[in-house]
């Protein structure tokens, strides 16, 4: 009798650890993955920053916001829809044949991409910028990580070639961006228009990245992690651990610029040496900056930043790419 009575007491206390875990994970997933019923639509998302108590980021939000200030007469509103979600966006039309897609990290909506623009207006780059699937004015409720909203950019591509006076396509990604970026290039839907990537602190995987997100601000890794990646694979239908910039960039051969910090603490450096290494594109380049957090690269060294995407894409495609 004392053996059933020990063996019920065990597993009540194991399944309560997984509903307890389970739950911890849905918050984080929340917190992190998810936008909020009462925020979907807001306009004013597009126009604040992101993280108001960062002073870094609200530093390159208010330096992206004034670039966009000088810039109001360039702006097109645009809008695609694609896989039954209505997307939103912001073309600056500079007249050039030649524009540059900003692709931007969690949770950020378009005007984060404002801050990136300058060096491709100087190099002849009009400039799109948009509100992901579950950001800005966009539909959508989930944040898949690239897996699911790199097909959103393969539509916007299609969108410039068809509606705008563009011709050719650069991709410049920043964290999460950068994977959708990867993910774009190595489809077999990517556009022909396509030119190549820059791509600002790739993680090999979502799931790594997170990990080393979650120790940061202290929550716990096992099995929380590990649970919050199921939930992405709920919504995705895709694994962040098999779907993921280590496998694909395998089939990268397109140029590509890879921008890292030495003191990058989530795209940890020495992942960052695999991900290029596995890389085969014979025009690939990789770049390291001395200072700077992850995604706080270009305000730490923003002549050295833009000298690299310059120096890059005249290497690659020359003065009249």
């Amino acid at each position: 009798m004392w053996f059933w009575i020990i063996l019920i007491v065990v597993l009540i206390a194991l399944l309560g650890g997984v509903v307890y875990t389970y739950g911890v994970a849905w918050v984080v997933y929340r917190d992190y993955l998810t936008r909020q019923p009462e925020l979907k639509g807001k306009k004013y998302l597009r126009y604040e920053c992101a993280f108001p108590d960062h002073a870094i980021s609200m530093q390159m939000f208010k330096e992206g916001m004034q670039w966009q200030e000088k810039h109001l007469d360039a702006i097109r509103q645009v809008a695609i829809e694609n896989e039954g979600l209505k997307l939103a966006g912001e073309f600056f039309d500079f007249g050039f044949d030649r524009t540059v897609i900003i692709l931007a990290g969690r949770g950020e909506s378009c005007s984060y991409g404002y801050y990136f623009a300058q060096p491709y207006q100087d190099l002849g780059y009009n400039v799109l910028v948009v509100d992901n699937r579950s950001t800005g004015e966009s539909d959508g409720v989930y944040n898949c990580v690239g897996m699911k909203e790199y097909r959103d950019i393969i539509a916007w591509m299609r969108f410039l070639e068809k509606e705008t006076a563009t011709r050719k396509i650069l991709l410049h990604g920043i964290c999460i961006g950068s994977a959708t970026g990867l993910y774009v290039m190595t489809s077999k839907d990517c556009p022909e228009s396509a030119m190549g990537l820059i791509a600002e602190g790739m993680y090999c995987d979502f799931q790594e990245s997170f990990k080393n997100h979650m120790i940061e601000i202290n929550k716990p890794v096992f099995p929380v992690l590990q649970e919050a990646m199921s939930l992405i694979f709920l919504h995705s239908g895709h694994h962040p651990k098999r779907f993921c910039p280590n496998r694909f960039i395998k089939k990268m051969d397109k140029p590509i610029l890879m921008l890292y910090g030495r003191k990058d603490q989530y795209s940890k450096p020495d992942k960052s040496v695999i991900l290029y290494e596995n890389c085969p594109s014979s025009t690939k380049k990789l770049v390291w900056f001395d200072e700077g957090d992850h995604s706080h690269l270009r305000i730490m060294a923003p002549e050295e930043y833009d000298r690299q995407i310059a120096v890059f894409l005249e290497e690659q495609f020359g003065e009249h790419a």
